[in-house]
Parts: C-alpha cells; sequence; structure tokens
C-alpha cells in the first residue's frame, strides 16, 4: 500500500473514531440532561397544581375548625340536653354564625351533624350554596338512616377526623370528598362537624393541565383510590396497574412523600413524579419515556446529522492533505529516476519551505555537486 493510501487511511479513521467518541459521550450526556429537565419540570408543575389543592384543603380545614370552635364554645351541654325547646333556640342561635363562618370560607357547603342519642333533638345543622346564596337544608337525623353506616360519620366518629373516598351525592349530582372532624363536649360523642369537597371542579382543573403530547395528571386519595384520573372508569391505582400501586406504597411506607417512579403501562416505558398533600392526597404526573426524550432524540438526530457531514468532510480534507503530501514526493522519486537514466539536467521546482521542500532543495544541490564533478 503506497504511504499516500495508508496516510488518508490513517487520518479517515482518526475521524470516524473522534466523531463517534465524542457524538457518543454528547449522545449519553444529551439524555442524562434531558431526563433530569423534565424531571423538574414535572416537580414544577405537581407543585403548582399542588399549592391549589392546598387551599381548598386548607379551607376545609379552618372551615371545619371555626363551626367547631362556634359549637364548643356556645353549647351549655348539661342544660339543653335532651330538652327540645333549649335544643331549638339553641339551633337558632348558632345557625347564623355557622352560616356567616361558611360565606368567609369562601366554600360551597358546610354542616354540622348531631348525635342525637347524646344530645337530644338537632339533627343536622347544614348550608349549601345555590346560585351563589347559601341555602338551609332540611333537617334530618343520620342515626338509623341509611347513612350511618357511611365513611363520613363511622371514621370520624373512629377515628377523630377523616377524609373519605370519592362518591357519587345524587342529591347534588355530583361527585363530593367529605371531610369531618369528631366534635366532643365533656367526654360526649356530640356529633361530626365537616364539609363536602366538590371534586368536579377539581377534576376539571387538573384536565386542564397538559403535560407534553399525552402525559397527564392523576390525584389519589390516602388508600390510592383515583379522585382524578383521566380515564374515568378506573378508580384505583391498583385497577390501572399493580406494579406501579406497589411502588408508590412501599415509598409511602417508607416515609418518602414525593418522589420519582419508573414505570412500564401496555409495554411503554415512563415517569411518574408524585408529591403527598397534607390531607394524605398524592398527586402524581404520569409521562410516558418516549416523550421525555422526544426532543433529546430529535436533537440526537441533528447531531449525528453534522457529525456524518463533518466525517464526509474530514475524508474529503484527508485525500486532499494526502494527494498534497505524496505529489512532491512523487515528483522527486520521478526526479531520482530521471537522473538513473543519465539526465542531470533535472531540477525540482521548490514550492514550499517544509521537509519537502528541504529535500527538493538538497536534491538540487546533489545535482549540482554531481555535475561539478562530472566536468
Amino acid at each position: 500500500m503506497k504511504i499516500g493510501k495508508k496516510i488518508g487511511i490513517s487520518i479517515i479513521l482518526a475521524c470516524v473514531l473522534s466523531t463517534v467518541l465524542i457524538g457518543g459521550f454528547f449522545t449519553y450526556k444529551l439524555r442524562q440532561s434531558t431526563l433530569m429537565n423534565s424531571e423538574e419540570i414535572l416537580k414544577g408543575i405537581i407543585a403548582k397544581e399542588s399549592l391549589n389543592i392546598e387551599r381548598t384543603i386548607i379551607k376545609s380545614d379552618e372551615l371545619v375548625n371555626n363551626i367547631t370552635n362556634i359549637i364548643q364554645s356556645t353549647m351549655k351541654f348539661d342544660e339543653i340536653k335532651g330538652n327540645q325547646i333549649k335544643i331549638d333556640e339553641y339551633e337558632k342561635s348558632i345557625s347564623p354564625l355557622i352560616e356567616n363562618a361558611i360565606k368567609k370560607s369562601g366554600l360551597k357547603n358546610g354542616w354540622y351533624q348531631a348525635n342525637t342519642p347524646v344530645l337530644g333533638g338537632v339533627g343536622l345543622i347544614s348550608y349549601k350554596d345555590s346560585n351563589g346564596n347559601l341555602v338551609k337544608d332540611e333537617k334530618w337525623d343520620v342515626i338509623g338512616s341509611e347513612f350511618e353506616k357511611d365513611e363520613w360519620w363511622q371514621k370520624n366518629k373512629k377515628n377523630g377526623v377523616n377524609w373519605s373516598s370519592p362518591y357519587h351525592f345524587d342529591a347534588w349530582n355530583a361527585d363530593l370528598v367529605s371531610y369531618g372532624k369528631r366534635i366532643d363536649i365533656n367526654g360526649q360523642f356530640l356529633g361530626v362537624v365537616g364539609v363536602e369537597v366538590i371534586v368536579d371542579y377539581m377534576r376539571k382543573d387538573l384536565a386542564q393541565v397538559k403535560i407534553m403530547k399525552t402525559g397527564h395528571l392523576a390525584l389519589l386519595d390516602k388508600n390510592l383510590n383515583l379522585i382524578y384520573y383521566p380515564n374515568k372508569d378506573i378508580k384505583t391505582l391498583s385497577d390501572l396497574n399493580t406494579e406501579i400501586a406497589n411502588s408508590l406504597k412501599n415509598n409511602l411506607s417508607n416515609g418518602e412523600k414525593s418522589g420519582l417512579i419508573k414505570y412500564t403501562l401496555n409495554k411503554q416505558p415512563g415517569t411518574i413524579v408524585y408529591q403527598t398533600l397534607s390531607n394524605g392526597w398524592i398527586l402524581s404526573a404520569f409521562v410516558p419515556m418516549n416523550e421525555v426524550l422526544e426532543e433529546a432524540n430529535r436533537l440526537i438526530i441533528i447531531s449525528i446529522i453534522i457529525l456524518i457531514v463533518a466525517i464526509i468532510i474530514g475524508i474529503i480534507y484527508s485525500l486532499l492533505f494526502a494527494r498534497t503530501l505524496t505529489k512532491p514526493v512523487k515528483q522527486l522519486s520521478n526526479s531520482f529516476s530521471v537522473v538513473a537514466n543519465g539526465n542531470l539536467n533535472t531540477y525540482l521546482e521548490i514550492k514550499s519551505k517544509d521537509e519537502i521542500g528541504e529535500l527538493s532543495h538538497e536534491f538540487n544541490e546533489f545535482i549540482k555537486k554531481l555535475l561539478i564533478i562530472i566536468k
């Protein structure tokens, strides 16, 4: 193989190898950077939407505490207990206070459900929004009714405080979540104070949040029931994917109130970023991995094209360089052949000052000295 080809091939291999190494490193770094940036973007979305939900949670808790304080600070339990006339008078006295507390909260409703076997005949004091005005509901007694076994009553009675699972309330034609707190006086269970949060409003807000192309948010309660998910037929996280549900359970049991989970859903890998809210709900963002890496892949394709163009330019340059390097060497070789055949009247034109130029100069000097010797 001639030296020109060797030089050309060496330069080409060097170009290709360096391009592949640089391209591989760039691709790796770009993918890692894209993943980190996308995770930060998802965390930002979660943080923003969490604040909106937290406002409702805080308002609900403040309203329940206000109604509880009204009842505990005004009720003379021993005087009104079992006395229907005084119970009715007491109800009339606190109803405006409860109504005013609901108005100030900006929420749509609030209520106190009495434990009538202990107190007597108050039953329910409840107000709900109707066309911008608070309307008092008709009284009814939970004791002995079909609702006595419901979560909003039993879990508050047992645990003291509870956010219920989502349920549909026919009277309002809406999906609700009840937040309630047990109220006691003198060690006596007087009932439950609570508020209904209309989750349809939350769902509407969460549905408007678009993440990349098909990514979306999901809101779960502490039992991993889905308060919001784009597919309304899926009710729990386990129904969606048991692997995701188990991973989230493990994280939560380990005290990881926020974090990231890798998953595979319908054979498509993806990422979940989640954050636990103050009431135990979990807001999460689901994004397919191919959408996360889509921008990176686009940049990688552009980079590959640039690298290929660079390789082609490198090859062309190496061929031209090899030619410029070997051409004067070939001319020198031809001149030696001419001299070897007896023609001493040949000289090389010196076009450069590099080693080839010096060699050409020495050749010319050699011919001059040889001619002097012969003469």
